[in-house]
């Protein structure tokens, strides 16, 4: 069938079609058929009216899709993260591969995308003299290859999490320039390294029920939940929604959907863990690496304090940081670095 032939009353049992296969569930989250109908409705406008006329259809007379109403739209859909003590059990679990845990360690402390996970090239993208790394590329699962571009297409210098930062250290120290090619298989497979998290989430003794089932409503854990696992672990650190945005590499708005609900009481109590909690040393981490992560720490309890304006705070962490020997000379630098309080 050609484009050309294609009418409205085509377009509206199409639609129809969509619903069904939500309704059966077939497809298992209403907003994939709204994507669907999306990308549809972009093809035939672009199909008639174009900017580059070489995309235009010729004999199209219009766009099908006007008139016709969107599928249906269905309560939203539970999505799940991983609280601070089920990923500490998972990553320290031993009979699990370690390539596994420290994957998982990188995609949740450094909030990456699948793509960027797999597409880390530690030989050429990590600065560990500032503790950053350069994301700049994604595998694609669509082009089967790395692609020099990442989502929203602007590549940014990233921040090590303190408590990343020893496994950062000992892996650069290995020489491993694409620590995690050996999952790009995985990627090609629908589905393939969810079901790798799941499986090694059972062997580590995480069985909660909504994590490995998908009820009517909600959906088992995805890989891509190990990003929004940080997000809702930088919220109950306090973070702001802009902060976290920020961390994200994206707006707002879609940062808000990344944050997962949590009973703010609960997360006070320490009732799911700490968030971030010290990597084990099982991953491989060499001891006197450990030491980043502890100054990594004060370091970062220093730039918030002093964003917060506590100055009294200020003073005794940067006294700390001067007083102590960090592997880089971290703590006269950020002594004196940060702000002098406000004259009074």
């Amino acid at each position: 069938m050609s484009m050309v032939s294609v009418d409205k009353p085509l377009m509206e049992d199409f639609v129809d079609w969509l619903d069904k296969k939500v309704e059966k569930r077939e497809v298992r989250r209403w907003r994939t058929v709204h994507h669907v109908w999306k990308q549809t409705n972009v093809l035939f406008h672009d199909a008639v009216g174009a900017k580059d006329r070489t995309f235009r259809v010729t004999g199209m007379k219009g766009n099908p899709c006007v008139g016709v109403s969107a599928p249906d739209k269905h309560r939203p859909t539970a999505l799940q993260w991983l609280y601070p003590s089920e990923f500490m059990r998972l990553v320290s679990c031993e009979q699990i591969e370690r390539e596994h845990r420290r994957l998982y360690a990188w995609t949740t402390y450094a909030l990456l995308r699948r793509g960027e996970a797999l597409a880390i090239d530690l030989s050429r993208d990590l600065d560990v003299e500032h503790f950053t790394f350069y994301v700049h590329q994604a595998h694609s699962a669509t082009l089967r290859d790395v692609d020099d571009s990442v989502k929203n297409e602007v590549p940014l210098h990233v921040s090590i999490h303190p408590r990343l930062r020893p496994l950062a250290l000992t892996m650069h120290r290995e020489g491993l320039s694409q620590p995690f090619s050996w999952a790009i298989p995985l990627i090609k497979r629908d589905k393939g390294l969810a079901e790798m998290l799941r499986r090694d989430l059972i062997t580590a003794g995480v069985t909660r029920r909504e994590l490995h089932e998908s009820p009517h409503g909600s959906a088992a854990l995805r890989f891509h939940d190990l990003r929004a696992t940080g997000a809702t672990w930088l919220r109950m650190e306090d973070y702001t929604m802009e902060q976290v945005a920020q961390r994200l590499r994206d707006t707002v708005t879609v940062a808000q959907g990344y944050v997962r609900p949590f009973d703010g009481p609960a997360a006070m109590r320490g009732d799911y863990g700490r968030p971030f909690p010290t990597l084990p040393s099982s991953l491989g981490i060499d001891p006197c690496d450990l030491s980043t992560s502890v100054a990594g720490d004060t370091e970062q309890a220093l730039r918030r304090a002093s964003e917060a304006g506590r100055w009294d705070e200020v003073q005794r962490l940067a006294s700390l940081l001067r007083t102590s020997s960090g592997p880089r000379g971290a703590a006269e630098d950020l002594g004196e670095g940060h702000p002098s309080p406000p004259p009074r």
